[in-house]
Formats: structure tokens, C-alpha cells, sequence
């Protein structure tokens, strides 16, 4: 069998169709409860890793904000650190509980910057109609 370019190309093409589906659905199925507990595996790393990431950028935060006392904002710099630390350390402490708060707070900061930017291109397009 001979294989001409087009028909490399074209399979190329459906295999990596395949994976990113098949990668898709796996990430889909991690978040799926298989023991009938609260939450699936993908759901328990996503807390982990969201966990560790506050605590980290909480404690990077901590120290600008007591290394750099001149700084502006020195204080918010150091408050939002303290909050991030705890607020890692309550994610990593009751995973289970934290889920669902996490998708509500993930939900919300989505959803509100949405609405922000669909009042500002009616603003911006006003804007351009006046120019």
C-alpha cells in the first residue's frame, strides 16, 4: 500500500482528533464520583492543587509585603497574603467542604467580569459611534 502526502496528513489529523477527545473525556470522567462519596478524583486534585497554590502565593506575598515596607500597598500586599495563606490552608485542612465553595467562587469571579465587559463594549461602542 502507497501512501500519498494527503493521506498521511488526513490520519495525522484524526489521530489527533481522537486524542484531544478522548483526552477531554477523560478529564470529564476524572470529575465523576465512582465511589458515591462527595467528590471524584479529579475534584480531590483540583482541591489539592488549588490548596497548595494559595499557600504558596500567600506565603510569596507575606514576605514582599514584610521585606518591602516602603512599598505602595504594602499593607493590602501583606493582608491579601495573610488571607491567601489562610485561606490555602483551610482548602488543604477540608478538602470536601471547600469543594463546593470553590466552584461557586470560580463561577462567580467568571460570571461578574463577564458582566462587566459586556457594559463596557456597549460603553466603548457609544465611544466609537461619537468619534
Amino acid at each position: 500500500m502507497v501512501f500519498t502526502e494527503q493521506s498521511v496528513v488526513f490520519f495525522a489529523v484524526i489521530t489527533g482528533i481522537y486524542l484531544i477527545l478522548a483526552g477531554l473525556f477523560m478529564i470529564v470522567a476524572s470529575f465523576q464520583t465512582d465511589t458515591g462519596g462527595t467528590e471524584g478524583t479529579g475534584m480531590r486534585v483540583f482541591s489539592a492543587v488549588a490548596g497548595l497554590l494559595a499557600v504558596i502565593l500567600g506565603i510569596a506575598d507575606l514576605i514582599e509585603g514584610i521585606a518591602n515596607p516602603g512599598m505602595p500597598a504594602h499593607g493590602w500586599v501583606t493582608f491579601i497574603g495573610g488571607l491567601s495563606l489562610a485561606a490555602g490552608i483551610v482548602v488543604l485542612a477540608w478538602p470536601a467542604i471547600t469543594i463546593n465553595s470553590l466552584v461557586w467562587v470560580t463561577g462567580l469571579w467568571l460570571v461578574f467580569p463577564g458582566i462587566v465587559e459586556v457594559f463596557a463594549s456597549f460603553q466603548l461602542r457609544k465611544l466609537a459611534e461619537t468619534v
